[in-house]
């Protein structure tokens, strides 16, 4: 079990382990005396570190990007620093000589070099050194009280020019402390859970935002483990955005830029574009998925709506991209009915389930992505003319297709052979997000969510209180399913996502419902994870089945609830 501070600081007793993220690096401290899975951005896998003998573990505390472990005269503390591609080890211990072993990732070979042990792969360079240590093939010895460095690129050129940079700078842990003064301070609170909620949700957002080895930027991650090949997603960069908008918009715009060049000129687009920061060439990443066009209409919108700067609209990429998206889906709502049908299969969001037909969650965003090219139709009369037509068309025949009178919400899909799985799914919230549902059909749906999906509030799924189920009961077409989600209570099938608790968190406070009921909504993943000693946002989770990717980035629109953001594009 995790115990809170306002700002940020997580106490722990015993062995903990932590997830780092920063514009050039990934990996995870602990749980012992060690540095896991070191990862360089577009290069992928370098590999670990462990210093021993091992120390006794009393203590442990976590911070974005910092752990700090303490037993009977001894300490470890690890930061990976923003400003550097190096994470800095600090250690105490009561033997005189620790022995760094170092775990390569295939294909790496060694080389001491004085008080430094270098590690060269195909991709990428570690050198890990410390004053006063002693090279060997295998290992390095360093003193029992040492700062240890280690230095990481995608040349050794790279590593090099960190490890000079962190050697000579008299406060090399300064840059961190501002950026973990940062996340802490964007929404003032004194609340324990609300601000480590807000302080670490933040940082799940802005250390998604990475950078090649020249300083560019090179797109926003989907979070930690996604370091190769690089790449940035439609879905998840604009979750990810909506949750930096409130507080770096500059990153938003951004990732509009990369995300513009993925759509094809019929409007499709990739599940994310391949970001060419280890020196390969861009590309695309899964192809066609059905949300990933919507989403980046929506995200411009959204972006213009908050900053006023409309500086994405000049660029004839992003323009071009707008358009074909408009005149792709006007015409495949045309055939479809009222709204665009999806194929029979996993290419939106919920990538175990073969959706099909009308999808709620996919109408919806259509719904919100007419009124985003109306907005953003300019001179153009005509897009915007056919936009704000074919809105109330959409709407009807969501209603038509998927309202359910007796339950009080919306089916998740009906399909083309006339199945109709009528459980309700978070997914169909999006609508709540983006305003594009009737005032009584939100409320109603909202009262179902509360009464179905918050597990405190349903007796009928066997866990009790663990936070927000994404959909209730499990599906009913085993045929449907695939990978995880075959599974009740795993993954789309019942497990909680953060990002979904928040958009229904967002829905209800816009509601003027009482704050405790959206504020659990908000944060019972973050208290339920602390509960279960997960010091950071996790991708999704279920008590069956634990938790998804560390670190999701976004897992981190949390922030922008609890700033009280509100952007959204007014026809």
């Amino acid at each position: 079990m995790l115990v809170p501070d306002a700002d940020g600081r997580l106490h722990g007793h015993g062995p903990l382990a932590l997830p780092f993220s920063t514009p050039r690096l990934q990996g995870r401290f602990g749980p012992g005396w060690t540095v896991e899975d070191l990862a360089v951005w577009g290069a992928g896998s370098v590999g670990s570190i462990r210093l021993q003998p091992a120390a006794r573990i009393s203590r442990s505390a976590a911070l974005p990007n910092r752990l700090e472990l303490t037993g009977a005269g001894s300490s470890f503390t690890a930061e990976a620093l923003p400003n550097a591609s190096c994470v800095v080890v600090d250690v105490q211990h009561p033997a005189p000589v620790l022995q760094l072993s170092l775990r390569s990732a295939a294909g790496g070979r060694r080389r001491p070099e004085g008080e430094s042990l270098l590690l060269q792969l195909p991709r990428a360079v570690l050198i890990a050194w410390a004053r006063g240590a002693v090279a060997s093939d295998r290992r390095l010895a360093i003193p029992g009280r040492s700062r240890l460095i280690l230095a990481l690129g995608a040349t050794e050129a790279e590593a090099r020019r960190a490890l000079t940079a962190v050697r000579q700078d008299p406060h090399p842990l300064e840059a961190g402390r501002t950026y973990r003064t940062w996340c802490a301070s964007q929404v003032p609170t004194t609340d324990p859970l609300l601000g480590s909620l807000l302080t670490h949700a933040l940082h799940a957002a802005a250390s998604s935002r990475k950078q090649d080895a020249g300083g560019g930027f090179a797109g926003l991650a989907a979070g930690y483990g996604y370091s190769f090949p690089a790449r940035t997603y439609y879905r998840d960069g604009y979750w990810t955005s909506r949750a930096l908008l409130p507080f770096r918009p500059e990153w938003v715009r951004e990732e509009i830029k990369v995300l513009a060049g993925g759509v094809h000129a019929d409007g499709e687009a990739p599940s994310g574009v391949l970001v060419p920061a280890g020196g390969d060439p861009g590309g695309e990443f899964w192809p066609d998925h059905l949300d990933s066009p919507l989403f980046f209409a929506i995200l411009i919108a959204d972006y213009i709506a908050t900053t006023g700067d409309r500086s994405p609209l000049e660029h004839g990429t992003v323009r071009d991209a707008l358009s074909s998206i408009g005149k792709r889906y006007l015409a495949l709502a045309e055939t479809g009915g009222g709204l665009p049908l999806k194929p029979r299969h996993e290419r939106d969001w919920a990538d175990n389930v073969f959706r099909s037909g009308v999808v709620a969650y996919d109408a919806m965003l259509y719904l919100g992505a007419l009124r985003s090219l109306a907005f953003l139709a300019g001179d153009d009369v005509r897009l915007r003319n056919r936009c704000l037509n074919a809105y109330p068309i959409g709407q009807r025949a969501l209603e038509r297709a998927l309202w359910l009178p007796d339950a009080g919400h919306y089916a998740e899909y009906r399909a083309a052979d006339g199945f109709v799985e009528s459980h309700l799914a978070i997914d169909s919230l999006v609508g709540a997000w983006l305003g594009v549902l009737p005032p009584e059909r939100e409320r109603q749906l909202l009262t179902a969510a509360q009464r179905l999906l918050v597990t405190r509030d349903n007796p009928g799924q066997p866990y009790g209180d663990w936070g927000v189920m994404v959909c209730f009961p499990p599906y009913r077409r085993a045929a449907d399913l695939r990978g995880k989600s075959r599974f009740a209570y795993r993954y789309h099938n019942g497990a909680d996502w953060p990002y979904w608790d928040a958009v229904f968190a967002q829905a209800l406070r816009k509601q003027g419902g009482q704050s405790g009921a959206w504020r659990h909504v908000l944060t019972r993943w973050w208290s339920y994870g602390l509960e279960q000693g997960w010091p950071e946002p996790v991708e999704y989770f279920s008590p069956p089945y634990g938790r998804g990717s560390p670190l999701q980035a976004w897992s981190g629109l949390a922030a922008a609830v609890l700033a009280e953001s509100e952007a959204r594009p007014r026809l």
